[in-house]
């Protein structure tokens, strides 16, 4: 019976270790986004002030309108998911407005790219009205802009690494990479929002932004 008692405590000390390794792990095991969250502390902190200094550094034509809506979209916070997505595509369409605007000040660039940029800027102040008729009243809850962290920041690099020697092709580069973001972004809202007059405009943004998408990416190639 001492033997058996013996061997159940070292069972039970055994387990109690796995256990506490086991929850260490998982601890440790944090995603990306929430190693990364604007709610991690430190760490975060570093992140952004890396990503404003390199929005600082960036030059050309698209530069401050590229800026501005970054800051844009990273303080762009709602009262649930739903309508941090919607605070968050304004300034994402206005992002484009004034990049078009920015490509079209320009000399020169090709004609289709130059009626490309007319078009947004036509369609997405449309859009940009029609999203603020869904915003919503009251304090803005820093958690509803959690989900959307990875895919903003994903845009965001890889706009600012969409950088060629023609003014037009950088211009598509950029955009390309912009409409994928608001994808990505519309992709969270249908996952995890829960109202439904928003959901519907985020599935129609979604797929706009995919066709724009594709649309940008075959003149980019042409």
């Amino acid at each position: 019976m001492r033997v058996f008692a013996l061997v159940g405590a070292a069972v039970a000390i055994a387990g109690l270790g796995a256990c506490s390794q086991s929850e260490e792990s998982e601890q440790n095991a944090a995603t990306p986004m929430e190693q990364a969250s604007p709610m991690a502390g430190g760490q975060t902190m570093m992140n952004d002030e890396e990503m404003d200094r390199q929005m600082a550094a960036m030059t050309g034509p698209f530069a401050d309108s590229e800026r501005d809506m970054h800051r844009a979209m990273r303080t762009a916070v709602g009262v649930d998911v739903a309508d941090t997505w919607t605070r968050k595509m304004i300034a994402h369409h206005e992002g484009a407005i004034e990049m078009s605007r920015a490509f079209l000040a320009q000399e020169g660039g090709r004609e289709d790219a130059r009626a490309m940029a007319q078009q947004v800027i036509d369609k997405q102040t449309k859009e940009v009205a029609e999203l603020r008729s869904l915003l919503k009243d009251g304090e803005g809850q820093p958690a509803s802009a959690q989900p959307y962290f990875s895919a903003e920041r994903d845009m965001m690099h890889a706009m600012m690494n969409a950088r060629r020697d023609d003014v037009t092709e950088s211009f598509l580069a950029k955009m390309l990479e912009h409409h994928r973001g608001g994808v990505a972004l519309s992709e969270v809202v249908i996952a995890e929002g829960k109202d439904e007059q928003i959901l519907a405009k985020a599935r129609k943004t979604r797929d706009d932004q995919a066709k724009e998408a594709a649309e940008t990416e075959e003149m980019l190639e042409a």
